[in-house]
């Protein structure tokens, strides 16, 4: 009986013949929602001002890579909204010096086609500067809304999580992947390229946190269910699939 992940590979497997320069097509001919950037709004929902940004120190990459560890105690720089934001921007943000005119087509990260899945949501826990509770970060749009606003998720938290440490951590950056996105170009290798995708964005928070001195611990382990209930993304194509704690 083969494993699991080995009918998983060859599920998404591409056929060498789909390689050959014969058989690729021109972007002219692509279909629209080929290259159409979709991103996730709340329009609806409260905007949150940020009225201060924290700015990024210099620092060399190999000093980042040096500095950069899986901490579960706080780092030597308090979280905060703003410092938290500022690392998102940083590290997930799009780069309008490249494409000024492509709405969200170009940003910190690689993706697979440029069809970005990831989206990014914040669940902040006693944090000076900001209210407790879940919100979503528009990536492309910089912008930081309110979903709900509770102090008393921990019980589901730390349903999701199950450890201690997570559930009191100050924030926590919980990744999705709307699937569809890169599915209707690539199909089942789908998967595969919101999974890498999420590793790109994971180690750019987590180089971005080092350089502001934040402690930042990726984590792959949790309730699929019940983070997707607690996102509200059970009855979609978006699930979470990953996430990067700041304690």
């Amino acid at each position: 009986m083969r494993a699991a992940y080995d009918e998983f590979h060859a599920v998404s497997s591409m056929p060498g013949l789909n390689l050959r320069p014969e058989n690729w097509s021109s972007p002219a001919d692509w279909p629209a929602e080929w290259t159409q950037v979709f991103y996730k709004r709340y329009p609806r929902a409260e905007r949150v001002e940020l009225s201060e940004r924290t700015a990024l120190p210099p620092m060399d990459l190999a000093d980042a890579l040096a500095a950069r560890r899986s901490a579960r105690d706080p780092g030597t720089t308090a979280v905060t909204a703003a410092n938290t934001v500022a690392v998102l921007a940083a590290s997930v943000g799009v780069r309008h010096d490249l494409a000024p005119s492509d709405v969200g087509a170009r940003r910190a990260y690689p993706s697979g086609g440029a069809r970005f899945p990831v989206e990014i949501y914040l669940r902040f826990h006693h944090v000076a500067d900001i209210a407790d509770g879940l919100y979503h970060y528009n990536i492309v749009e910089d912008d930081l809304r309110v979903l709900s606003r509770s102090a008393e998720d921990e019980p589901v938290f730390q349903h999701i999580f199950g450890f201690d440490w997570i559930t009191g951590a100050r924030a926590t950056v919980l990744m999705t992947a709307a699937f569809n996105r890169s599915a209707m170009k690539y199909g089942e290798r789908a998967y595969r390229f919101a999974l890498l995708e999420a590793g790109h964005l994971a180690q750019n928070i987590l180089l971005t946190s080092a350089a502001l001195g934040l402690a930042a611990t990726p984590v792959g382990g949790f309730s699929d269910y019940v983070g997707d209930v607690y996102l509200e993304l059970e009855y979609t194509d978006e699930h979470l699939l990953y996430a990067v704690v700041l304690p």
